[in-house]
């Protein structure tokens, strides 16, 4: 895979990914101590970049509706994530984590719409 031959779909997957895998080290949750998304295994969120990762690196073409699915989890995952760690107060103790697992989740669904070697 020569990343230079990509089109801006593929970088944008590819990037996404990345955002995705930084996202853990961030902090999500904090109340009195901070735990980062290994210790909350958040990690099990990146099984929805796997297809179009692998689509992309393998050079092989992409079903977008598949890609869409994927991005819509990740960002409902995200969603869900801060909504399971409200308080009985209402307020949220998820941390900037999974705000940058969702970005990262968006990014994806823009770089499945550009991505030019699509079904």
């Amino acid at each position: 895979m020569d990343f230079k031959k990509l089109d801006m779909g593929g970088k944008l997957i590819l990037g996404s990914a990345v955002v995705a895998i930084l996202s853990l080290f961030f902090a999500w949750a904090e109340f009195i101590i901070s735990v980062d998304g290994f210790q909350q295994d958040a990690y099990l969120f990146l099984i929805v970049f796997i297809y179009p990762v692998v689509a992309v690196v393998r050079n092989k073409p992409l079903n977008k509706v598949i890609g869409y699915v994927c991005a819509a989890a990740g960002v409902l995952l995200g969603l869900w994530y801060i909504n399971s760690k409200a308080t009985v107060m209402g307020e949220s103790i998820a941390a900037s984590g999974p705000y940058v697992f969702i970005i990262a989740s968006a990014l994806l669904a823009f770089g499945v719409w550009k991505h030019r070697k699509a079904v």
